[in-house]
């Protein structure tokens, strides 16, 4: 089963936490039966005795970790992330009819195939794009190669029209003449762009049913929300790893996907303020404005990235202080239910705790980086701009080592080189991610860490525009160079991850 939980750490940190195992299947074990009162004793029955009632029996029966499977409801996956009105209003602030209706949209089901948990207290609009990038990523990212590529045949067949006329870039291949320059290659971002948005309506092949407390637990029945909530309490963090010891368990915060979102839009900027520059045949003054602009929204991602980074890390460092008797409930009832539980599977409380500060402190060990898929993704705007390029230059009928020296020198080079800066920005910023008590000194960290990443790209991008300049012997190796130290980079995180 996997699980994605999306909350805030220590109630400041917004994160999602994600746990991949096997598809939980559900046993046909339910509370038993409560024995029918009379209607004198309904008289006196309050809300407050239901959870003593329900959870009264599955300790009695030692149930307290089987889910109730009458009440086991799920909503697919894509079902839960339409619209995303599920993650940014609480049932709590809701009219009594519009919580009556989110009972409806789960159905019964027999096992999870993800568990996904979450705070209110976080911002829901985060979670909803966090959770949308996670599971869409790959499919945005095919969308866009797709079209890219089908773009791209059909201006080689000159199916499509190349409408401008651009000379200054391409002076670095040699050609003195103006070339014709279309613009369907750079669209195909608006293809990979709906696709992000218009996923959760797409057809699934395997749709992935999942626990979202919002629908799965009825918000308005306090008998079956009682039941709903006693009839879950296996699937904390702790409790799940002891019934799926093969499983895995990362952390990772919420903003990780919201500044891939932002990173997407600041080369989506670039990618228009370049191919702007071939029309209009200028640089200097519209690239450097450019590049100031795009300053702001990078400044800003640096500066989540190293908060997240912070608070990560200190929820990892309180795991070793975890200390089981501290934890608050707001009912003893409550509290008498979660220790038994734990003691039925741990054996005692302080084997849980001792598990907590050790194991499982050490699985959740901070893992601050990109997926490999999302670098891809922020880097099509670039390898669109260079698939521009390069088809300009086809039906400019310029020699095979032009174009090779581009693809090489290009296509490839800049966007890995970006690739490797921001690698380095991720780095930086678990490096420096201790706040500093003065807001503007640790502004200026932060403003730092940019200049270094920013010197780094422009350093990659201009030895790849030196090469290509220079002739393909260059470019090959300038070219297989980068791809090297990028396959080197993801090798060595995926072992660090694993």
């Amino acid at each position: 089963m996997g699980v994605a939980a999306s909350g805030e750490c220590q109630g400041r940190c917004g994160g999602h936490a994600c746990t991949t195992a096997e598809p939980l299947e559900i046993e046909s074990i339910g509370p038993r039966p409560v024995q029918e009162q009379t209607e004198d004793d309904a008289e006196f029955a309050t809300a407050e005795d239901l959870p003593q009632t329900r959870g009264q029996l599955r300790l009695e029966t030692k149930q307290q970790l089987d889910l109730d499977a009458e009440l086991a409801r799920g909503i697919p996956l894509h079902h839960a992330l339409r619209t995303g009105r599920l993650w940014r209003l609480s049932p709590i602030d809701m009219a009594l009819q519009e919580r009556d209706r989110l009972w409806h949209l789960s159905s019964p089901v027999k096992k999870y195939d993800l568990f996904l948990s979450h705070t209110w207290q976080s911002s829901g609009t985060q979670k909803y794009l966090a959770l949308l990038l996670q599971f869409a990523c790959p499919l945005v990212f095919g969308a866009w190669a797709v079209a890219a590529a089908l773009a791209f045949g059909l201006g080689v067949m000159d199916m499509l029209p190349s409408p401008f006329q651009a000379k200054y870039l391409f002076a670095n291949s040699g050609v003195s003449e103006p070339v014709p320059l279309g613009c369907w290659i750079l669209l195909s971002n608006l293809v990979s762009l709906c696709t992000f948005f218009a996923w959760p309506y797409l057809p699934q092949p395997t749709s992935k049913r999942c626990f979202l407390d919002a629908v799965s637990i009825n918000q308005v029945d306090q008998q079956l929300m009682q039941r709903g909530v006693y009839g879950i309490g296996g699937f904390e963090i702790a409790m799940y790893r002891k019934a799926n010891p093969s499983g895995k368990i990362t952390l990772a915060p919420v903003y990780v996907e919201v500044v891939a979102l932002c990173l997407w839009l600041t080369m989506v900027l670039l990618m228009f303020v370049q191919w702007s520059t071939w029309i209009l045949g200028v640089t200097t003054n519209l690239a450097i404005g450019a590049l100031l602009f795009s300053g702001v929204p990078v400044c800003w991602a640096i500066q989540r990235l190293r908060r997240s980074a912070y608070i990560e890390r200190q929820l990892w460092l309180g795991l070793a202080e975890f200390d089981l008797q501290t934890a608050g409930c707001r009912m003893e009832f409550d509290k008498r239910f979660v220790h038994e539980s734990i003691a039925q599977w741990y054996g005692s409380t302080g084997a849980f705790t001792e598990y907590v500060r050790g194991p499982l402190r050490q699985e959740l060990a901070p893992s601050f980086r990109l997926p490999c898929i999302y670098y891809l993704a922020i880097m099509t705007p670039l390898m669109s701009a260079g698939l521009e390029e390069l088809l300009s230059l086809v039906k400019s009928q310029e020699p095979w080592q032009s174009l090779v020296a581009l693809v090489l020198g290009r296509t490839i080079s800049m966007p890995v080189s970006l690739v490797l800066s921001f690698k380095f920005a991720m780095y930086m910023c678990t490096r420096f991610a201790d706040p500093h008590p003065k807001y503007w000194v640790d502004l200026m960290r932060s403003l730092w860490i940019v200049f270094s990443c920013t010197l780094l790209a422009v350093l990659g991008v201009m030895l790849s525009l030196r090469t290509r300049r220079i002739g393909i012997g260059a470019s090959v190796l300038w070219g297989l160079a980068q791809l090297g130290l990028a396959f080197w980079s993801f090798r060595r995180q995926a072992a660090r991850a694993s």
